[in-house]
């Protein structure tokens, strides 16, 4: 098992045990997941779109036993286990901690994409999570992984204001992030919704 310091995440301890990894190879493992994000935001800045907004995902959700139950039950997650060889029988699911951070860091990166390509970057609801920056049972859908329709609603609250007003400039919050940090201007989780960071910088990993 690995873990990583996040700055902005809910917790900065490690977990007992772990390999502790540089963020910059979680980094660079998720870049993958995100190369298709500034294509698309160009499309849509091409083809005439107006006010652009990328929505942040809903936290992970605490329950690691709830969510290994639906892991096996789902057609998705089960084609996946068997192309990697592991037996959802007998796995585990990583501490919720971890997972947190690693939202965090996906979060961060998504925004610094947006910063990028000069959209606004959305952040999910603060009221959404919990203590630990994890999900709030309450909008947890019944999967492993989405929220639900409660989830729904709030992100609608947030936007629409966004909609019928003019957009909130703020300055980046990680001013005590060392500038060669990739999310040194970033969006903070927990910033007001209708927060926005520009930067003339591509997101690049900390090194």
């Amino acid at each position: 098992m690995f873990d990583f310091v996040c700055p902005g995440a809910a917790s900065q301890a490690i977990h007992p045990g772990a390999v502790v990894l540089p963020a910059a190879v979680l980094c660079s493992y998720f870049a993958h997941t995100l190369i298709a994000l500034g294509p698309h935001i160009r499309t849509l800045k091409a083809s005439g779109a107006g006010r652009i907004l990328l929505l942040g995902t809903p936290a992970p959700k605490a329950d690691g036993d709830f969510i290994l139950g639906h892991l096996r039950t789902e057609a998705y997650f089960q084609d996946v286990a068997a192309l990697a060889g592991i037996d959802l029988n007998s796995c585990r699911v990583t501490p919720a901690s971890i997972r947190q951070k690693l939202w965090t860091l996906i979060q961060q990166m998504m925004a610094a994409v947006a910063a990028q390509e000069e959209v606004t970057f959305v952040p999910v609801p603060p009221e959404t999570l919990d203590p630990d920056g994890l999900l709030k049972r309450e909008y947890w859908q019944d999967d492993s992984t989405h929220a639900n329709r409660a989830f729904g609603d709030r992100v609608r609250r947030v936007l629409e204001p966004i909609a019928l007003a003019g957009l909130v400039r703020m300055q980046p919050p990680y001013r005590t992030v060392p500038d060669r940090a990739f999310w040194a201007r970033a969006v903070a989780a927990g910033w007001a919704p209708a927060a926005v960071v520009r930067t003339s910088r591509p997101y690049a990993c900390a090194r």
